[in-house]
């Protein structure tokens, strides 16, 4: 991918949108510490289903939860790749693995 021809359709704060040269559709770059906030409120909505009936929600949540972690993950580890300190503390007990127990067949 070239990097350098990144295209940036809108640089407001928080919500800035960027073409990439490889890609068919604009994204948007979210900051790391919103992504972690994200993160954090998707993993307590799974806490809070986690003991509930309602299954299907549940799953769905543990389903965000898992992608956020994976894009969260993946954030980490670039920073780390390229010198940076973390702009937040991550709690690597809470992790959407832990609830996967949870999501048994009836």
């Amino acid at each position: 991918m070239d990097k350098e021809n990144l295209k940036i359709l809108s640089d407001e704060t928080g919500k800035c949108v960027v073409h990439m040269p490889d890609c068919r559709f604009p994204g948007v770059v979210i900051q790391g510490d919103r992504l972690h906030e994200l993160y954090s409120d998707a993993m307590k909505i799974v806490s809070m289903l986690e003991s509930s009936s309602e299954k299907d929600s549940f799953l769905k949540a543990i389903g965000l939860a898992e992608q956020l972690e994976s894009l969260l993950d993946h954030y980490e580890a670039t920073l780390k790749n390229n010198y940076f300190k973390m702009p937040y503390a991550r709690d690597r007990e809470n992790t959407s693995s832990k609830f996967r127990h949870s999501d048994k067949e009836d």
